[in-house]
């Protein structure tokens, strides 16, 4: 679907406008009551109106629901009450593949907005599928494709089984890959977009690290956990006293041995929930173990 953003200014003049940007949309769920698609937060987050327009050009009102800014996702609804019968005729939920099976060279095809413009579409080849990339509380695979990318990008790339394989994103691009269409894995995806279409909020504590692999522990002597690179300003984790150099074993009684295992842990949690967060911080006697009391947020 295509995904309608307005919202109103005021010039110089103090004449009064309106400014319409267009994204893509992704229909990922029908919960008896509303239509729930998937877009970009950033192409919608300052709307005073969104609409949708479908297939065969129905447009009807949307509101939003639920976000997350780490992966730039949120989801928004129509009313199924809104929505003519000759529409839902064409409508179809959104076949979420698997992308962990991917090889480089596999055709894909970019679908949405991937030059930019609505309802363009491009067709071209993963050049890797293995590449990781570190953000708040985790990490993600990121596919690359063989075609450019556009300054806003936005859609899905397909295998030509019609299967959503990868969610076209702009944030997480390196210095070697910034002019390629990139996308994130849709298997590393899945449960972020339960969550949203849940109407559940997403919450972060507040750290950037890696896994601690048992090579490192048995070299460098450091703990089993996640290290922890950096901590965001203003974070749950930061207020909490949660260090760069900190190395984080449980969170809640459960163990903690990678950053995917964070983010597995902190889908089961809610606004102003209080965690206790265990870290092994080094001092002049070794490391030492340290409780911290983290009250999660949104990240806003």
């Amino acid at each position: 679907v295509t995904v309608t953003a307005a919202s109103s200014h005021t010039d110089w003049f103090n004449e009064t406008y309106e400014r319409e940007n267009q994204s893509s949309g992704l229909l990922v769920g029908n919960n008896g009551v509303e239509l729930l698609a998937l877009t970009t937060y950033s192409e919608v987050e300052a709307a005073d109106r969104l609409q949708v327009t479908f297939a065969e050009n129905t447009t009807r009102e949307a509101t939003l629901k639920k976000y997350d800014r780490v992966t730039d996702l949120a989801v928004i609804s129509v009313n199924l009450a809104d929505i003519p019968e000759n529409t839902l005729e064409y409508i179809r939920m959104a076949d979420l593949g698997s992308s962990r099976a991917l090889y480089a060279g596999e055709p894909v095809i970019a679908v949405g907005s991937p030059v930019g413009v609505t309802d363009s579409v491009l067709y071209g080849n993963l050049a890797a599928v293995g590449y990781k990339t570190s953000v708040v509380d985790g990490e993600y695979t990121l596919l690359i494709t063989d075609m450019a990318k556009a300054s806003k990008s936005s859609g899905v790339l397909l295998n030509l089984d019609g299967q959503v394989v990868g969610l076209i994103e702009n944030k997480y691009l390196s210095s070697g890959n910034k002019e390629a269409l990139t996308a994130y894995g849709i298997s590393d995806m899945k449960s972020v977009i339960e969550h949203l279409s849940n109407n559940k909020d997403l919450v972060y504590l507040g750290i950037t690290g890696a896994d601690v692999t048992a090579e490192i522990t048995d070299t460098q002597g450091i703990p089993d956990g996640v290290y922890v690179a950096g901590v965001e300003m203003n974070s749950p984790a930061m207020s909490a006293g949660i260090q760069a150099g900190d190395v984080i074993t449980q969170i809640s009684g459960q163990a903690v041995t990678s950053l995917a295992g964070i983010q597995e842990i902190l889908l089961k949690f809610s606004r102003q929930q209080v965690i206790q967060v265990t870290v092994m911080r080094q001092g002049k006697g070794g490391y030492q173990e340290i409780s911290c009391s983290v009250t999660l947020e949104q990240m806003e």
